[in-house]
């Protein structure tokens, strides 16, 4: 399974803006976590998070970052040995890569899909720290052969919102092709108890949960992009 990940993501067209969702009927939603962390913080793990998607067998993609991936060597390993997780590059330091040079984006990029390689997976999309993006972030994201992925449904976890809440955002929000963004670094207080309710939910309504790589492989499922103006 982790080697039909590394084979998606080289296989996938590599758009020049960012992708918010895909057009399709086919009642799918991506799940998507990020894991941040900057120079001087290093953030967490949302331990519950992890085992709900564990025990669940959840389709998902995880971006990290590198500074994560450093600061939590033994969880990322865990993230790593799931082969219902794919593992997306988030930057290196979670800096607004729209005020650095080619060299310094490069620079982020290269780190943190090296740290993904060392864990014996391959990067599959690029997502930017914040969604703070331009159209040379995405040209650059391009020459890794990473396409660059935002969301249009916001769980909201990096605010102090409650589980309730949250719950009705997404459930309001989502619809077939959805990317939904959530955090796994350990920052907030209720994905943990909001996730099992939307994963609930959503499969009430018929819907199932692919990774980034089997959402943009859909065929017959136009991209929506983001456009500059939007970012």
């Amino acid at each position: 399974m982790l080697l039909c990940f590394a084979l998606a993501a080289s296989q996938l067209a590599q758009p020049a803006t960012p992708v918010l969702r895909v057009q399709t009927k086919e009642k799918v939603v991506a799940l998507t976590f990020d894991a941040c962390a900057t120079r001087q913080q290093a953030n967490g793990f949302d331990r519950a998070v992890f085992d709900f998607l564990k025990a669940q067998r959840l389709r998902a993609t995880v971006f990290l970052s590198g500074r994560w991936i450093g600061f939590h060597p033994r969880e990322v390993r865990e993230l790593a040995a799931l082969d219902t997780l794919a593992l997306g590059n988030h930057g290196d330091d979670h800096r607004t890569l729209t005020t650095l040079t080619d060299a310094q984006v490069q620079a982020q990029l290269t780190r943190t899909n090296a740290a993904i390689r060392g864990l014996g997976r391959e990067p599959v999309a690029f997502r930017p720290p914040s969604g703070a993006w331009d159209e040379r972030c995405v040209r650059l994201a391009r020459k890794y052969r990473l396409p660059t992925i935002l969301w249009d449904v916001v769980s909201g976890d990096p605010a102090p919102i409650s589980a309730k809440r949250m719950i009705t955002s997404v459930g309001r929000s989502a619809r077939p092709g959805s990317i939904v963004v959530f955090h796994i670094n350990g920052r907030v207080r209720h994905t943990a108890e909001a996730l099992p309710v939307i994963v609930s939910q959503l499969r009430e309504r018929g819907f199932r949960f692919v990774t980034v790589p089997e959402l943009l492989a859909l065929p017959h499922a136009p991209l929506v992009r983001a456009r500059p103006e939007l970012r």
